[in-house]
């Protein structure tokens, strides 16, 4: 379990919890709910505690499959560590924040999407084995800071989401493009090419939009939320 190869972690490195809290821009509180397996831990978090040992193998830090570090002799890994950990561990996803006014629904100005001021470093083991995508570069992350998709997606949580997937027949949480704002919603089709938008907190009306409109687009799938896979 993962609570048990952080412990492994500890003791390997020679950390306390509150030093590895401190690797992981986390507070100390939250790190032992990681450590007690209480909760799982974040994407930043996992990306900080690679970037510090770099002779990490993330594989086993994620899974458990491996061994723990790489080994100097292995044929399969690069020897140069610093350089495997800028270009084989770590992926920058372009990473926005979906803020509200007024406590009400998230959004983002259109304007913001397409110029990302921010990208989230993430290794490309935690993509590939716990989200199953095989492409990185069709991966975006968002903060979601509002209670429209709780209680599956709670304030402030991180989403991943997959641009290559963009049916809107399919089952699942969606970014969407609606006129001049990116949006988070559920789809649901309807007769004569319509699409309802909705939301899982039922306090925000759904919106019914034609599929063809030109100011709307699906950019693509949640894959990932904090702790939980999609």
């Amino acid at each position: 379990m993962l609570r048990n190869r952080l412990r492994k972690l500890e003791f390997e490195l020679g950390l306390s919890p509150q030093k590895m809290a401190r690797i992981g821009n986390c507070s100390r509180s939250t790190y032992y709910r990681y450590r007690n397996g209480t909760s799982v831990p974040d994407v930043e978090f996992i990306g900080k505690i690679l970037n510090y040992e770099k002779s990490l193998n993330p594989g086993w830090l994620l899974t458990g499959r491996g061994d723990m570090t790489f080994n100097s002799d292995d044929s399969n890994q690069p020897h140069d560590f610093d350089d495997q950990a800028a270009h084989t561990r770590l992926h920058h996803l372009p990473f926005y924040q979906m803020k509200s006014l007024n406590y009400g629904e998230s959004k983002i100005p259109s304007d913001d999407w397409n110029s990302p001021a921010e990208f989230l470093p993430i290794c490309d083991t935690f993509i590939r084995s716990l989200m199953d995508a095989d492409h990185p570069d069709s991966i975006f992350a968002i903060q979601i800071e509002c209670d429209t998709m709780e209680p599956e997606v709670k304030r402030g949580s991180i989403v991943l989401a997959d641009a290559k997937e963009n049916n809107p027949a399919t089952d699942g949480i969606f970014l969407i493009r609606l006129d001049n704002f990116i949006r988070i919603k559920l789809l649901q089709p309807l007769p004569g090419k319509r699409l309802q938008l909705s939301t899982i907190n039922k306090k925000y009306d759904p919106i019914d939009v034609d599929i063809e409109y030109q100011h709307f687009e699906v950019l693509g799938r949640a894959i990932w939320c904090g702790s939980f896979i999609f």
